[in-house]
């Protein structure tokens, strides 16, 4: 296997062309205010894809309130302990929390505990240390059990939050400051995502088509800085076989 064949080498790039195209602005406005406002958060939800379970609801006076709104005021003032697995506790019992008050405000069933909205929200106000609970993440982890403690609690027992700042610090030396923990995230994802086959292509088989265009368009200096630090951690920091991986046999169209 060549390097550019490997999850955690594109990992590296697609951290970069998301970065650019839309994490960094997010990450520099709540950077400079200290907190995720409304309008931001609509547009990261959007943008990931969590909007559903987060929905909106009527308050008691007949206006329109949105879920999202009261989600922002309780995640921007939790708690936030020391561990990747406590971490994890506050992200779950946010999601439960927003989930029992839209049902009190009278929001339809189909709400669920909006898990993976609240992780996701919660890096861009705290990404150090953090990663974001998604589908295809937990595929390339823990298999298909839908279990978020097990995942953390998987992720920092393999060394997540070390594995994430030797990864950072080596974009930093690189001149290039992206954040290890969404680079393992990537890679998890681009590893769950191949475990169920799609004729339009998988989100790895996407996303090294955008990524060599992306290369193509940086300036030479950065792009060549971008493929070497790319170089750097598949080859010596995240070798594809990082973290355990409890995956099924890949499943057949018919069994779908």
């Amino acid at each position: 296997m060549t390097t550019e064949d490997r999850y955690a080498y594109w990992a590296v790039i697609e951290h970069h062309r998301w970065w650019l195209a839309t994490d960094g602005a997010h990450f520099l406005e709540v950077e400079a205010s200290g907190k995720l406002d409304l309008l931001m958060a609509r547009r990261i939800a959007r943008e990931y894809s969590v909007a559903r379970n987060i929905g909106n609801v009527a308050d008691d006076g007949g206006k329109a309130a949105n879920g999202l709104d009261q989600l922002l005021k309780a995640i921007n003032g939790s708690r936030w302990p020391a561990t990747l697995v406590e971490r994890a506790e506050i992200c779950i019992e946010l999601a439960e929390d927003h989930r029992e008050r839209c049902k009190r405000l009278g929001a339809a069933k189909r709400f669920h505990a909006p898990v993976s909205g609240v992780t996701k929200l919660m890096w861009f106000l705290r990404p150090t240390g953090w990663t974001m609970y998604d589908r295809f993440a937990r595929i390339g982890l823990i298999d298909r059990k839908d279990d978020p403690r097990l995942f953390y609690k998987t992720l920092s027992d393999d060394g997540f939050a070390e594995r994430a700042q030797a990864i950072s610090s080596e974009g930093r030396k690189a001149g290039l400051p992206l954040h290890g923990e969404r680079i393992i995230d990537m890679l998890l994802l681009f590893r769950g995502s191949q475990t169920d086959p799609d004729p339009n292509g998988t989100p790895f088989e996407t996303a090294k088509v955008m990524n060599r265009r992306h290369l193509e368009l940086l300036p030479p200096e950065r792009s060549a800085a971008l493929r070497k630090l790319a170089e750097t951690v598949a080859d010596r920091l995240l070798p594809d076989d990082t973290f355990r991986q409890r995956l099924s046999p890949r499943r057949t169209q018919k069994a779908r």
